[in-house]
């Protein structure tokens, strides 16, 4: 049986399962719902509302802010990526305080890999010049910007033909 036809024998199959779960739905009797629910509801979407902007979902931020907190984010990254080689051979207990003692033997598979990519990428970055550094980062500036520009532009498109 060749992949196109198992394909049509699951679509069939999916086909046959919603008619029958169509017809077993469509047997229900309809129920209303308890009088208290909509003030329940509109309730918890006011409350919902009202929560500070950190505890709402990131998507719900405005655009300075995640631009913000990703910049950080990165910004972490990257200081991390040139602290690490300095200070982990400290943590990982091969001198100095020897914070991560007790599980260094698990971990040392780990630690090795994560101070090969670490290295890596020390000496992959030290060798790009600075410049380079500048025209990526304003090459993706200016990416965001035309990304966030065209969709602004769609939006307001879109609202403009529902208007109509």
């Amino acid at each position: 049986m060749s992949s196109f036809d198992m394909e049509e024998h699951e679509s069939s199959g999916r086909d046959a399962a919603d008619k029958v779960l169509d017809q077993y739905f469509r047997a229900l009797s309809d129920t209303e719902a308890p009088a208290s629910l909509i003030p329940r509801v509109q309730a918890a979407i006011a409350a919902r509302a009202l929560r500070p902007w950190w505890q709402q979902s990131y998507q719900s931020w405005n655009h300075k802010t995640r631009t913000l907190v990703l910049s950080v984010a990165g910004g972490m990254l990257l200081l991390l990526s040139w602290l690490l080689p300095i200070y982990l051979p400290a943590i990982s207990g091969g001198g100095g305080f020897g914070l991560m003692t007790p599980y260094s033997s698990s971990l040392e598979p780990l630690w090795a890999v994560a101070m090969l990519l670490v290295g890596s990428l020390q000496a992959f970055l030290s060798q790009v010049p600075a410049t380079v550094y500048y025209l990526v980062a304003a090459i993706i500036w200016v990416g965001y910007l035309l990304a966030v520009g065209t969709g602004v532009f769609l939006c307001r498109l879109v609202q403009l033909q529902k208007a109509r």
